[in-house]
C-alpha cells in the first residue's frame, strides 16, 4: 500500500513538473502553420497576419533537375514538385538521391518593402536560398561536381526585403553526394523578424534545456554507480542519459556544431546514426537489469553488447552509403524489442514489482506525444518533452530500487554487528572498529570495561530462557540509559558486556562504574515478579602495550573474575 502511495505521489509531481515545463515553453511561443503554393505560386494577400504565426511554405514548388540557379534560363521548363519532400519520392521522374536539384517559389500578398524573417532547417545536404535574386542563407557549398560540394547542417536565421509589390521570388539550390536520401526535406518558416527569432531561440532553449536535464540525471545515476558498483542498472541508465543527451546535440537545432566547430559533417554524420542506433540496445540492458529478466538473460546481454560493438565498427570503419542503410533494419530491430520490454513492463505491473507503474507512465508519455507528433500540430513539439519524461521515470525507477537495495544492505549489516537480543552491538562490531578506536591519536583515555551479571545463570535456570531472556534485554536498556551515546556497548556473549569510554582519570571511569552498579541493583519486574542481580565489572585502561581489543578484554576479565570473587557487584581497576 505504501509502494503505491508514494508511486502516485510521484507520478503527480511528475506530471505537475512535466506541464510547468511545457507550459513555460510555449508561453512566449509562435505557432508554425503550414501554408499550401500552387503551381509554384502562394498568395498570402488573405493571410491573418494579426495572430502574429509563422507561415511554413508548404506545396507545390517549381523544380529543376539536375540544374542549379545559375544553368536556369528561358528554355528551361520546371516541373512541380511538392515540398517537403526527397528526390527519390518523386516517382514521374525516378530521380536518384545523389545529385543537385533547384526549387523556385513565388510568394504574393506580403507587405511592400518590408523585412521579414526567415528560419531554415537542415536540406540533404548542401543550400544555398536566394530571395529576390540576393543570397541570404547558404548551408556548405554547393555545385553539381563532387569534387567541389560540402555538405553541412546547420539550421539558419535570416532576413530577406520585398520588392515594391510585396513579393519575393524564393531559389533554393540543393546538392547531394552524401547522404542516402535527398530533397528539400524541411520546411521554409517565414514570419515577422522578432517571431523567427524567437521561434529559433525558443527551439535551442528547449534542446539545451533537454539536453543539460538529461545529462545532469546521468551524471548523478553515473554517482549512483560508483556508490554500490554490484548494481549495473545505474551505470547502463547513466549510459542511456548520456548517449540520448549527447543526440539532442546532435538533431534538431545541432547545437553541437556551436560547440564543437572542428567537427565535420561527415563525423557529425556518423555520431547522430551511432546514438541512434546503440539506443536499443542500452535500453535493452537496463530493461534486462531494472526487472531483473532471468530467462535467456545471458544471451539477450551478449546479444546487445555485440550489437553496440557492430554499431561502432558500422558507423565508423563503413562510407555513409553502407552505414545509413543500416537504418532500416534498425528501425524493424526496434519495434520487436520494443514490443518485448513492453510485455516486460505489462508483466512486472501485474507482478506487482517495484518502478512497474512508473515506467507504465513514461511508456504511455511516449506514446502520447509521437501521436501528437503525427496528428495534431501545436507551437512545440511534444515529444522532447515525452522524451524527458520518460528519462525521468526511468531515473525515479532507478533510484528507487537503489534506495532499496542500500535499506536491504544496511539491514543485513545490521543483522551482522547488531545482537537481536538486546539491540546492543555484538563481538563482531568490536572487532571491526578496532582499528579506529584505538590508533596512535585515539589511545588516549581509553577505558574497556568488562561486565558480567551476579547471580544470572540461578535466574535463568530456576525460572526459564523467557526470564533470562527478559532481564538481558532490559540490562541493554538500563546500559544506554546511564551512558553516554558516544560510548560504544556491546553483549559479548551470554551475560557479558563489554563498554568502551572515553574518560579523564580513574576517578571518572569510578563515578560512570558506580552509576552502572547502582542501576543493575534495581529490580527487574515482570508479570508482578520481582528478580534481583548483580554486577561484577573488570575495567583496563589502553597504553602502548595494551592497545587492542584482545589484550584489552583479557586483562579487563581477568579484572572482572577479581571484583566477583571479592563479593561481586563491585569493580576491579587493572593495574
Amino acid at each position: 500500500m505504501n509502494k503505491q502511495r508514494n508511486s502516485l505521489v510521484l507520478l503527480i509531481l511528475l506530471m505537475a513538473f512535466m506541464s510547468l515545463t511545457y507550459i513555460f515553453f510555449i508561453s512566449e511561443s509562435k505557432n508554425s502553420v503550414a501554408s499550401f503554393a500552387s503551381n509554384g505560386n502562394l498568395n498570402l494577400k488573405n493571410w491573418d497576419w494579426s495572430k502574429d504565426e509563422i507561415v511554413e511554405l508548404n506545396g507545390e514548388w517549381s523544380f529543376y533537375p539536375n540544374l542549379l540557379k545559375e544553368d536556369i534560363d528561358v528554355n528551361s521548363v520546371p516541373k512541380i514538385e511538392k515540398v517537403p519532400g526527397s528526390w527519390e519520392d518523386y516517382t514521374d521522374i525516378h530521380l536518384s538521391p545523389y545529385g543537385f536539384c533547384t526549387y523556385k517559389l513565388k510568394v504574393y500578398g506580403l507587405k511592400p518593402l518590408e523585412i521579414y524573417g526567415v528560419e531554415l532547417s537542415d536540406e540533404a545536404t548542401a543550400y544555398n536560398l536566394f530571395a529576390n535574386n540576393k543570397k541570404i542563407a547558404s548551408n556548405g557549398v554547393v555545385s553539381n561536381k563532387f569534387k567541389t560540394y560540402t555538405p553541412q547542417w546547420n539550421p539558419i536565421t535570416s532576413v530577406f526585403e520585398t520588392d515594391e509589390n510585396g513579393e519575393v521570388e524564393l531559389i533554393m539550390e540543393i546538392a547531394n553526394f552524401d547522404y542516402y536520401t535527398g530533397g528539400f526535406w524541411n520546411s521554409i518558416k517565414i514570419g515577422k523578424v522578432e517571431d523567427i527569432l524567437s521561434y529559433s531561440n525558443k527551439n535551442k532553449m528547449i534542446d539545451m534545456f533537454i539536453f543539460s536535464t538529461v545529462f545532469i540525471i546521468g551524471l548523478f545515476s553515473l554517482g549512483l554507480f560508483f556508490i554500490y558498483r554490484k548494481d549495473k542498472t545505474t551505470l547502463y541508465f547513466s549510459v542511456l542519459c548520456f548517449t540520448n543527451s549527447f543526440r539532442t546535440l546532435l538533431i534538431n537545432q545541432r547545437l553541437i556544431s556551436d560547440m564543437l566547430t572542428q567537427l565535420d559533417w561527415h563525423m557529425l554524420t556518423r555520431l547522430e546514426f551511432l546514438t541512434a542506433y546503440i539506443l536499443l540496445p542500452i535500453w535493452g540492458l537496463f530493461i534486462v537489469h531494472l526487472f531483473e529478466i532471468k530467462k535467456y538473460s545471458i544471451y539477450i546481454k551478449r546479444f546487445f553488447y555485440s550489437y553496440i560493438l557492430f554499431c561502432f565498427f558500422l558507423t565508423f570503419i563503413t562510407p555513409n552509403k553502407v552505414y545509413s542503410s543500416f537504418i532500416e533494419p534498425n528501425k524493424w530491430l526496434s519495434i520487436i524489442f520494443t514490443l518485448y520490454f513492453l510485455f516486460c513492463v505489462v508483466r512486472a505491473n501485474i507482478n506487482r514489482q517495484e518502478g512497474a507503474e512508473l515506467m507504465l507512465y513514461g511508456v504511455f508519455g511516449i506514446i502520447v506525444s509521437m501521436l501528437q507528433e503525427i496528428f495534431i500540430r501545436g507551437p512545440v513539439s511534444w515529444l522532447p518533452f515525452g522524451s524527458l519524461n520518460f528519462v525521468i521515470c526511468c531515473f525515479l525507477i532507478t533510484l528507487q530500487q537503489f534506495l532499496s537495495i542500500i535499506r536491504k544492505n544496511d539491514i543485513l549489516e545490521a543483522k551482522v554487528i547488531i545482537d537481536p537480543l538486546t539491540g546492543l552491538y555484538n563481538r563482531a562490531y568490536i572487532n571491526k572498529i578496532e582499528n579506529a578506536l584505538f590508533s596512535k591519536q585515539k589511545n588516549q583515555n581509553k577505558y574497556l570495561m568488562f561486565l558480567d551479571l551476579d547471580r544470572f545463570k540461578y535466574i535463568n535456570d530456576t525460572f526459564g530462557h523467557k526470564i533470562g531472556d527478559f532481564v538481558l534485554q532490559k540490562m541493554g536498556q538500563r546500559l544506554r540509559n546511564v551512558l553516554k551515546t558516544t560510548d560504544i556497548i556491546c553483549r559479548y556473549g551470554g551475560d557479558e558486556f563489554i563498554i568502551i569510554v572515553t574518560a579523564e582519570n580513574n576517578d571518572e571511569i569510578a563515578k560512570i562504574t558506580y552509576r552502572i552498579i547502582n542501576e543493575v541493583k534495581k529490580p527487574f519486574v515482570k508479570d508482578e515478579n520481582v528478580y534481583y542481580v548483580g554486577i561484577s565489572i573488570g575495567i583496563t585502561k589502553s597504553n602502548e602495550k595494551l592497545n587492542n581489543i584482545e589484550s584489552l578484554i583479557k586483562s579487563s576479565d581477568e579484572a572482572m573474575y577479581k571484583a566477583k570473587k571479592n563479593g561481586g557487584n563491585q569493580y576491579y581497576l587493572w593495574e
